[in-house]
């Protein structure tokens, strides 16, 4: 009886043991996994006008058209707006196309997929169509430490204040970044 009660006693010490261990693992990964998110959303900026020095923590998440900036792992620049006129086959309601140039450049070690459908445009709080013209529109998965360039297309009449807003579509935190600046 005296082993069978050492045998019950040692198997519930075991038993507790085991649980307290888990335990401190799963704090310890929880803890883990919140650093890589809080980490993954960060807005910085890289080389930017509005912002005061290089590489500047908790900047505004304002910026102007020429700015390069990095949200999470991906660095993003946003040329200044730039006007054309619509495709011959492609109709324009205002008669004229804001384009933007972006290099996005992927500094971390995992893929990252950017697209134009991330960004909106708007005039005056209103929302602006893109364009659809000849051109294709930025898009594409983008490789540990490589670069992909493309161009944002809209529909926009010539000499607006513009506000360009970028939200990564594969982000755990819900930052979102404003360009801002005239055509």
């Amino acid at each position: 009886m005296k082993k069978l009660l050492k045998l019950v006693l040692g198997l519930i010490i075991a038993i507790v043991i085991l649980i307290v261990a888990m335990v401190a693992c799963t704090s310890f990964f929880a803890n883990e996994v919140d650093k890589e998110l809080k980490k993954g959303g960060e807005v910085t900026a890289v080389d930017s006008k509005q912002a005061k020095g290089d590489k500047q923590k908790n900047t505004p998440k304002h910026f102007v058209f020429g700015d390069t900036i990095k949200v999470g792992d991906v660095q993003l620049t946003i040329s200044k707006a730039q006007n054309q006129s619509p495709a011959q086959y492609s109709e324009s309601k205002n008669g004229n196309v804001v384009v933007f140039d972006v290099t996005a450049i992927n500094k971390g070690d995992d893929s990252a997929f950017i697209d134009d459908t991330e960004f909106n445009l708007y005039i005056n709080d209103e929302q602006v169509d893109s364009y659809f013209g000849d051109d294709m529109a930025i898009s594409g998965d983008l490789n540990k430490g490589k670069t992909l360039k493309g161009k944002l297309f809209y529909d926009a009449p010539k000499g607006q204040s513009l506000e360009l807003i970028y939200k990564p579509s594969f982000s755990w935190n819900d930052n979102e970044v404003v360009f801002k600046g005239k055509n």
